[in-house]
């Protein structure tokens, strides 16, 4: 990934926390000569335009699936191109890029970016591109309660060396620590469980959102997540299983646990 602007003073970069992400500040067309021997597609863009991960992606697919030199947002100084394109002629103007034969002009209708002016809310620009990390997948109680909270824990956490990673073991631990809550059949400790396991499923949610932000998306994450999810809800069944067997001196409860934990 190439940021093509000179570099800022004022502008960090966590290249150090984004695993498979090369970033290089091109100053001039010699500083691209060593991305020719670059292995696949580069994305490049202006470092006052924001846009979301979804985008970066659909460029990348459009390019791999017409094995075409450049592909862009028209009038946006943001695109992906092969490497070799970047030492061309026609390569030099791409701060205002115009279609052309080799190079797609994206709608930018479906897909958030902006092209940042001195007037911009950064604050409005940050929510925005938030609001496009949701997951599809989410619930009822995700979309109007936890993600509105993970947002705010993800604006939070996005400038700090966190990786997603952590995140996912982190809400395991916390929905775990809950499940033993429950398990104790006291009515203090259940509603700190119920607490702690809210806490996990908005940490659940926060996880995916910077791998998304940050581009951090990765084969391990995403079954570290499910493996994560999963134990917790095993957990919270059974401890509450427990719990309620222990309070009511029965076994029913454990029979009607062991159903839910086989489910």
């Amino acid at each position: 990934y190439v940021v093509g602007l000179p570099q800022v003073p004022n502008i960090s970069w966590p290249g150090s926390t984004t695993p498979g992400c090369r970033v290089i500040f091109l100053q001039d067309r010699d500083s691209r000569a060593s991305l020719v021997l670059q292995h696949g597609a580069v994305l490049a863009f202006s470092v006052d335009v924001v846009f979301s991960v979804a985008l970066a992606k659909a460029l990348d697919a459009w390019l791999t699936r017409t094995g075409a030199p450049s592909v862009h947002i028209l009038d946006v100084p943001l695109a992906v191109v092969q490497p070799s394109v970047l030492t061309t002629g026609a390569w030099d103007g791409w701060r205002a890029p115009q279609q052309n034969s080799s190079s797609l002009a994206f709608s930018s209708e479906r897909y958030f970016i902006r092209w940042l002016a001195a007037t911009t809310s950064l604050a409005g620009v940050e929510k925005e591109l938030l609001a496009c990390l949701s997951n599809p997948q989410d619930g009822f109680l995700d979309r109007h309660l936890n993600r509105p909270l993970s947002r705010r824990l993800t604006r939070l956490l996005a400038p700090f060396p966190v990786s997603a990673n952590f995140i996912t073991v982190l809400s395991l631990l916390v929905g775990l620590v809950a499940a033993v809550c429950f398990a104790t059949g006291d009515y203090g400790w259940s509603v700190l469980g119920t607490l702690l396991l809210q806490a996990s499923a908005v940490l659940d949610c926060c996880d995916g959102e910077l791998a998304r932000l940050r581009l951090e998306e990765s084969t391990v994450g995403y079954w570290l997540d499910i493996v994560g999810d999963t134990l917790v809800h095993l957990a919270i069944f059974a401890g509450i299983a427990w719990g309620v067997a222990a309070t009511e001196h029965s076994k029913l409860p454990l029979i009607v646990g062991g159903v839910l934990v086989a489910g």
